[in-house]
Order: C-alpha cells, then structure tokens, then sequence
C-alpha cells in the first residue's frame, strides 16, 4: 500500500466488518477533519488508515470512537504504527516543538525569531578569574 501523502496524522482502524464501507467510516470521522480514508481487506480481515487533519483531532477521535460497536464487534482504533507515519509525526513533532521552543513575535510588525535575543550565559561561558 502506498503511504498517505498529506501532513496529517494518521490512525489505523482494525476490526471492521465485511460490509463497512469507505462512505460508514466517512460518516463516523466526519467531525475529525478527514483528509484522506484506504480501506484494505486480507480474505476476511478488513482494516482501514485515516488521515485526519492533525495530531489533536487524531488523539480526540481515539478517545471518542475506541471500541464503539459496530454491528456485533468494537471498532479498535489506534495510531498508526507503519514507519512512514511514524516518520511523518516525527517530523510534525519535531516541528511542533521548535515552535514552541522558539516563538515568534512579533516587533513593529516584523516578525522577529526569539534566537535573536541576546543568549543567556552558562557556566560554559563565563570566564573564572585566575588567582
């Protein structure tokens, strides 16, 4: 299967049975940003990857749809663990995290990059006087 291409997160959805179809799991996700549904089914088994909108929507549908009953069987619903999402997070993650790490602001309306500040001193870098 090729990997969702979309800066989304996405979440695996298992248990589902033989007659769910792309347009049910639309109609369940509809209020968590869907940005892109792939059902699969081996002989029996039917599964599906969804690509919501953003690691939040994701985390809040796994909270609301986990182990809601579909016919006579729970929905399981998890994040993805295939290694090009896990990839794709990382790098959302990573970007999440140097934002937070290094707001901007904004100064008479240009935007300006805290690293411009000036750097705070560390022990490293003040120079003990010799006796």
């Amino acid at each position: 299967m090729a990997p969702i291409k979309c800066t989304t997160r996405v979440i695996f959805v298992d248990n589902l049975h033989s007659w769910t179809s792309q347009g049910d799991l639309c109609a369940i996700f509809h209020a968590y940003e869907v940005h892109e549904i792939v059902l699969e089914q081996k002989s029996s088994y039917k599964y599906a990857y969804v690509a919501l909108s953003s690691h939040a929507k994701a985390c809040q549908a796994i909270r609301d749809l986990n182990g809601i009953m579909r016919g006579n069987r729970p929905m399981l619903i998890r994040l993805s663990q295939r290694a090009e999402d896990r990839e794709d997070s990382a790098a959302d993650a990573l970007h999440v995290k140097e934002e937070m790490l290094w707001p901007k602001r904004e100064l008479d309306g240009d935007v300006k990059m805290e690293e411009d500040a000036v750097p705070v001193k560390t022990e490293e870098d003040v120079e003990l006087p010799v006796r």
